[in-house]
């Protein structure tokens, strides 16, 4: 089964045991009242287990990601 997983909802698509997670404004507060920080959070997992993680900080234009059995990294260090 691939199953997405959203703040406004989920969506199950039947077949593959893959599940996306997707925060696309992660921090709305601080977004609404022109505070940081705030991200677009994304996230893919199988069978539960986390497979790879990304955030991407908008205002200081900063990417973190990582995937199982990584390092954590901050564009690319």
């Amino acid at each position: 089964m691939q199953f997405f997983l959203t703040e406004e909802g989920r969506r199950e698509i039947l077949g593959l045991p893959y599940c996306w997670i997707i925060d696309p404004l992660d921090g709305t507060s601080n977004f609404i009242h022109s505070s940081t920080p705030y991200a677009i959070s994304v996230a893919l997992s199988y069978n539960g287990d986390p497979l790879i993680g990304i955030i991407y900080e908008v205002t200081r234009n900063e990417l973190f990601y990582s995937w199982s059995g990584s390092k954590a990294y901050l564009d690319g260090k």
